[in-house]
């Protein structure tokens, strides 16, 4: 419940350009979402007792911020990397092209014809599956992290070895509901506009 309250503050803050507001509402609301996803793990693995309410902060909750930041980090680094190679890419099949000057930036875009944008965007393309499928990899590193003691980001690659076509399959199916909820409910119900947030939270939650 209060992950969820959480949530909507943080979009109807958003909605409303409050910047500072908003990002106070989404740093409590990771805090909030940490402490309910820690109870769950702790339930779903027999690793103790959730305080009262669901309300601790304690190991668990400790290991799996620290495997939150590790997969960012992870993931940061492996999407700088893809960038480069795009843009690497990019460069190659600009000097190709017509009118290509390498100490003029601004000359690079309109010396790729209309088959360099096919094979950059195959290329932008291949870059986002990559990364996406490497977030599936490591995708169990909460649940590895609780059941082991111990914080596991890379350590968790084996476990869904075979498993990522249903691992991405679930997660396309449990955002579903929210991302429905943000988008699709009306933004405005009789002059109000806290509906959408509303909306969101709950099925967040």
């Amino acid at each position: 419940m209060l992950t969820g309250a959480g949530a909507a503050a943080s979009i109807a803050a958003g909605s409303g350009r409050e910047t500072t507001g908003g990002v106070a509402w989404l740093l409590l609301t990771l805090l909030l979402g940490l402490v309910a996803r820690g109870a769950l793990w702790r339930l779903a693995l027999a690793k103790g007792s959730p305080g009262p309410g669901g309300l601790q902060i304690g190991m668990v909750e400790v290991r799996l911020a620290a495997a939150w930041a590790l997969t960012i980090v992870f993931l940061t680094i492996l999407g700088l990397l893809l960038v480069t190679g795009l843009l690497c890419l990019v460069y190659a099949i600009a000097s190709a092209g017509r009118g290509f000057d390498p100490a003029n930036a601004a000359t690079w875009a309109g010396a790729v014809d209309n088959q360099g944008r096919l094979v950059t965007g195959a290329g932008m393309i291949a870059g986002a599956a990559a990364l996406v499928w490497a977030a599936i990899r490591i995708s169990l590193a909460e649940a590895a992290s609780v059941a082991k003691g111990k914080v596991q980001v890379l350590s968790a690659w084996p476990l869904t070895r075979g498993r990522a076509a249903a691992i991405a399959f679930g997660n396309l199916c449990l955002a579903a509901m929210p991302a429905g909820a943000f988008l699709l409910t009306p933004a405005r119900i009789g002059g109000a506009d806290w509906f959408r947030p509303f909306a969101f939270g709950v099925v967040l939650a």
